[in-house]
């Protein structure tokens, strides 16, 4: 497995469209909006997946990714799906396929790399900005 860094990571935010957001019933509209902001962007190897819905967009872009040779990591706290069951199914769908399911705090943890510099110490209020609410 990959590790995300700043230098091979690509975050992808998938249909995160307001008529299709509401719809989540597994994370609600205002902790998708935060978690999902929490991701940086770039052009990398590694992709960060996060969006709406797990069961349909980000499974079958994982899937797509994977066949295509990417690395995929899918940020589950900054997904929602339309049921929980279908989207347990989801994520052991990409596991098996070589995907990671983690969470934007890993991410933030593993991209920034140290909390005592000036971006550590801004990270982590973020972080914890976004545990809080």
């Amino acid at each position: 497995m990959e590790i995300p860094t700043r230098e091979n990571a690509a975050v992808l935010f998938l249909d995160l469209q307001d008529e299709i957001v509401k719809n989540s019933r597994t994370v609600t509209l205002e902790r998708l909006s935060r978690t999902a902001g929490a991701l940086s962007a770039s052009k990398r190897r590694v992709l960060i997946l996060a969006g709406v819905a797990s069961e349909i967009v980000v499974q079958r872009t994982a899937l797509d990714a994977l066949a295509a040779g990417y690395v995929v990591h899918i940020a589950v706290d900054a997904c929602g799906g339309v049921d929980g069951r279908t989207e347990d199914a989801a994520w052991r769908r990409i596991c098996a396929a070589g995907g990671v399911t983690t969470s934007a705090i890993t991410f933030a943890a593993e991209l920034t790399g140290d909390f005592t510099t000036e971006l550590g110490s801004a990270t982590l209020g973020i972080v914890y900005e976004t545990l809080g609410g």
